[in-house]
């Protein structure tokens, strides 16, 4: 489970990152299980993960913590009706593309936005 610095439990609607680029939404059952939110190109749609499949793996916050309870409820919701969605991984349709949908209702990814911008880059530079 992932907890903040007082081990209190993320806040539903939390964007993590694990490794250099996947990200994903904490959320919980009703329950109370935690579990991470995700499209992975491993599971090709979204997934319901457990934390434990993050284990070993750098995590870091990607965006702020929610800061209301409203906020924490549209995300969490927003991320599993992605997952219901069941919309397979593309590059277009990345991890990353997830959690801007979840925050923002708008897909984005840097990583993506990255390689397309050193590509066109390259290119550039070959013209010259």
């Amino acid at each position: 489970m992932y907890v903040d610095e007082h081990q209190r439990p993320l806040p539903a609607g939390t964007a993590l990152g694990f490794g250099p680029v996947h990200q994903g939404i904490v959320a919980y059952y009703g329950n109370q299980q935690q579990v991470i939110l995700n499209t992975s190109l491993k599971h090709g749609r979204p997934a319901v993960s457990r934390p434990e499949e993050f284990n070993g793996i750098p995590v870091r916050l990607v965006r702020p913590l929610p800061q209301t309870w409203e906020d924490s409820a549209r995300i969490q919701q927003n991320a599993w009706n992605l997952v219901q969605a069941a919309q397979p991984w593309t590059v277009f349709n990345n991890c990353q593309d997830f959690v801007s949908i979840a925050y923002t209702g708008k897909p984005g990814s840097v990583t993506r936005n990255l390689v397309v911008s050193g590509g066109l880059l390259a290119i550039a530079l070959g013209l010259l």
